[in-house]
């Protein structure tokens, strides 16, 4: 019988010098097993080869048809992936990517080619050897293969990943620092692939005593799978111009591991040594239906109705008004309704047959009107901080629901716009224009209201997001967009309590201007490929600061970041884009009174 370990292979890997050790050694990690699996496959084509060891195992793989759509069918790329298994995702890999590009290969731990018919499409290392000796050629081999537009995989860790113990986890140890800059150099667009799974047990306690016993230890895990579900997902291509923005190896290299880790970031894991804790029932909001919306005429003929001085602008076939509750009648229920039916569409939304509180009583409502269509576009609900405090005080702020704050804060709503209950119905979300106007109508407000210093108000993320995207948004906003001081005086009533418990998604390389970057992985941490919600980008890219957060059981527990934009720190820029249209001659000078210091 052909055999794939030999006794004299025992020996060489682990030192053993005595027969009747070496022969306990296969015994007790049943290589005799992997012999005989070995003899019944197909040796002449790697396809079949690979094909009939999983069949023989009874492993099977779930993979998207989403993700299989990642794998490009011309021109040269590269894939990146975690290595938890050490063999079967390699093999598991060969199978997945070869199905569509013939001329895949693969960088591997050379033991690999002891597998006649896996020589062809593995381009061997040895992981335990420095770069610049044994591997140096395997690594020349792969450059070239790159070159001539060969797709090549990667496994960057360069060994299976192994328990450790700061982190409490198993996972790949730090990312090859020469590989990743292969991968630099290329500029190919780069495939992250994550396995969910690990090894035995018996696996991760013979790596603490010596990595040779590890090694020793991979070919029976192979058999240790037998009729298991392998679960891989297959994100989509980093591309040149995301992999440019590094010039950094340790930056670069920490993103790609995010990139990779990120997509099984809402895989539910069983705990190493433990066991599965049930999970708790989950409570389900009844939701009224929506009350029927006016017809068309009737709507039309509320905003006639409003009195001349509502009107802010025009453009083009839209006009843009902001009226308080008493002059626009049954129009404020026609908003409500309009809130419910596109805040339930991205998983917000009060659960109430129209979203209407209290303060829709006294909050002025800046809204769109399609004149064409006899619809209502969008709307943002506006406040006078120095009106509502002087005749409310500071319960009278919709955000006084959400967060307690000191007294000293007062002063900044006396002189804020409390914005909230923004939306822009489903059918106008495609272009930016609609936020655009209303922007515009926000700008014609201050001009109206010059003693307003800030714009103040809640920005949601939706229920639909997972914790772990929530978390990252959270943490990088902290680092990046957040008054330290003015948050040290607020308390959110209800806390986001969340702890990121996966260090290999990182980001805390990425900074101000990384916000595209953290899009990215939070497109490939969601499954449904969420981005950030736009509202917050934007409020981000006018400087805008957070100073809490805060779960809003009211609006379907969704999260809500409290942002403080001070007008003086607004980009002139935006200012001057927005007032474009303004038959107004004094409109530089009140600009610039926002830009005094």
């Amino acid at each position: 019988m052909e055999e794939l370990v030999s006794i004299d292979d025992i020996k060489q890997v682990t030192g053993f010098k005595r027969e009747g050790f070496a022969k306990l050694t296969s015994k007790t990690l049943k290589l005799g097993a992997i012999n005989e699996l070995y003899a019944q496959l197909p040796k002449e084509d790697p396809v079949k080869f690979i094909d009939s060891l999983l069949d023989l195992l009874g492993i099977q793989i779930e993979i998207s048809e989403e993700s299989l759509n990642n794998i490009p069918l011309e021109g040269g790329f590269t894939t990146i992936a975690n290595h938890p298994f050490g063999g079967l995702d390699g093999i598991i890999l060969l199978k997945i990517i070869l199905a569509k590009r013939p001329d895949y290969k693969i960088m591997a731990n050379k033991l690999l080619t002891r597998i006649q018919p896996l020589k062809e499409v593995i381009v061997p290392v040895n992981p335990f050897d420095q770069i610049e000796d044994s591997n140096f050629s395997g690594l020349r081999r792969t450059i070239e293969l790159i070159g001539k537009d060969t797709p090549v995989g990667f496994f960057p860790a360069g060994e299976v990943s192994s328990w450790h113990s700061d982190k409490r986890k198993v996972t790949d140890k730090p990312w090859n620092k020469s590989v990743v800059r292969i991968l630099h150099k290329a500029q190919k667009p780069i495939l992250p692939v994550y396995f969910d799974g690990q090894n035995s047990p018996l696996f991760y306690s013979l790596a603490m005593l010596h990595p040779v016993l590890q090694t020793a230890k991979l070919p029976s895990e192979l058999t240790n799978k037998k009729n298991k579900t392998i679960k891989v997902i297959i994100g989509k291509p980093i591309t040149k111009r995301e992999q440019k923005a590094f010039s950094n190896v340790e930056k670069f290299s920490k993103y790609l591991r995010t990139r990779t880790y990120c997509l099984g970031a809402n895989i539910n894991h069983q705990k190493f040594y433990k066991h599965k804790t049930e999970k708790k029932p989950v409570v389900t909001k009844t939701f009224e239906s929506i009350e029927p919306f006016l017809p068309k005429e009737e709507v039309a003929l509320l905003v006639k109705q409003l009195p001349s001085t509502t009107l802010l602008f025009e453009s083009n076939k839209y006009q843009v008004y902001c009226a308080c509750s008493k002059d626009m009648g049954a129009l404020i229920d026609e908003i409500g309704k309009l809130r419910e039916y596109t805040f339930r569409a991205v998983g917000e939304g009060t659960g109430k047959s129209k979203d209407i509180d209290e303060f829709d009583l006294y909050y002025n409502h800046l809204f769109i009107w399609d004149q064409d269509e006899q619809q209502i576009v969008g709307s943002y609900r506006i406040g006078d901080g120095g009106q509502i405090f002087n005749q409310f005080g500071k319960h009278g702020f919709y955000v006084s629901t959400l967060f307690k704050w000191k007294d000293n804060f007062n002063e900044v709503l006396a002189q804020s716009v409390e914005l909230g209950r923004s939306f822009v119905q489903p059918a106008y979300q495609k272009t930016p224009q609609s936020l655009f106007l209303l922007w515009k109508g926000i700008l014609y407000f201050l001009l109206k209201n010059d003693h307003c210093r800030y714009l103040v108000g809640p920005v949601s993320i939706s229920n639909d997001y997972s914790k772990v995207s929530k978390s990252l948004i959270i943490k990088y906003i902290r680092k990046n967009y957040f008054n330290n001081y003015w948050a040290k005086h607020i308390k959110a009533r209800r806390k986001f309590r969340y702890k990121l418990r996966n260090s290999d998604i990182e980001i805390s390389d990425l900074d101000a201007n990384d916000l595209d970057k953290l899009d990215k992985i939070i497109e490939n941490v969601e499954p449904n490929h969420f981005r950030i919600p736009i509202l917050l980008k934007k409020y981000l890219k006018q400087n805008a600061k957070f100073i809490g957060f805060n779960l809003d059981p009211a609006f379907n527990d969704c999260l809500d970041g409290l942002i403080l934009l001070d007008l003086r720190e607004v980009d002139v820029d935006t200012v001057y884009a927005l007032s474009k249209e303004m038959n107004d001659e004094n409109i530089i000078a009140r600009i610039q009174k926002f830009q005094v210091n």
